[in-house]
């Protein structure tokens, strides 16, 4: 994840400047994510139009229906606008594309595009079961998510447990690059929270697969093949009949 992130483009025509602006560039599958869109024109004017055209697309240049909020409209000089995306169902590589259309004075419309790409992906769901074995109710107490040690901020959970019960939290962790193979989860306090709950601090080994093909499945499939022409071949091969022939009566 990336926070911040901006596209930024400047058209050649005229002293203008679109950006598209997030705090991330993964979303779970099925999950929502902002993005302000802003056109800016430096050159002097008497009237000024602008609109846009928002739309995400897959890796096929399909349109994806209903995934943006907000699809067309108008923007104000310099002024920002929020768009909602709500990522598909399907993993994979998508882009939010933004057409930006301004008339200067009456003229003819100027058409500049931009975009953003936005990795869906599909998240591992964490779960972890906090027991208080001390005498005191504990209230909000903020807790994080750590995956390979590293700690997930937009994880934290405010945990409020009575003396002898127990809780179960649970997190989606969406992460683009996380490599095929054993990783480790976790939970623990914030740094600030000083408290004894049974469960922190305890690694529990999860295991991800990428959803492109692995070296392991490129290997069964073309042993697979082999198999097919091994078995047509013998199929296909005549079969010689060593025996005596029988004799005429």
């Amino acid at each position: 994840m990336s926070a911040g992130l901006v596209v930024l483009a400047t058209d050649e025509s005229s002293a203008s400047s679109e950006a598209i602006t997030g705090d991330t560039d993964t979303i779970k599958t099925g999950g929502t994510a902002e993005y302000t869109i802003q056109f800016y024109e430096s050159d002097s004017f008497s009237t000024l139009d602008i609109t846009f055209v928002a739309k995400l697309v897959d890796s096929g240049g399909d349109t994806q229906v209903g995934d943006v909020d907000i699809t067309s409209g108008s923007l104000t000089n310099g002024v920002k606008k929020t768009l909602t995306v709500t990522a598909p169902d399907v993993a994979g590589t998508y882009s939010l594309e933004v057409t930006f259309t301004e008339v200067i004075d009456g003229g003819e419309g100027i058409d500049t595009n931009s975009s953003q790409t936005i990795h869906v992906v599909k998240p591992v769901t964490f779960s972890v079961t906090l027991t208080n074995n001390g005498t005191v109710n504990l209230t909000e107490v903020p807790v994080y998510f750590y995956v390979d040690g590293n700690k997930i901020d937009d994880s934290k959970t405010d945990v409020t447990v009575a003396a002898g019960e127990d809780t179960t939290i649970t997190y989606e962790y969406a992460a683009l690059g996380l490599g095929n193979g054993s990783h480790t989860f976790k939970v623990l306090a914030s740094e600030n929270a000083n408290v004894e709950l049974e469960g922190l601090g305890e690694e529990t080994t999860f295991y991800h697969a990428q959803s492109s093909y692995s070296y392991a499945t490129y290997i069964m499939a073309a042993l697979f093949v082999i198999f097919l022409v091994f078995a047509l071949y013998v199929y296909r091969k005549p079969i010689k009949n060593y025996g005596k022939p029988k004799a005429r009566r």
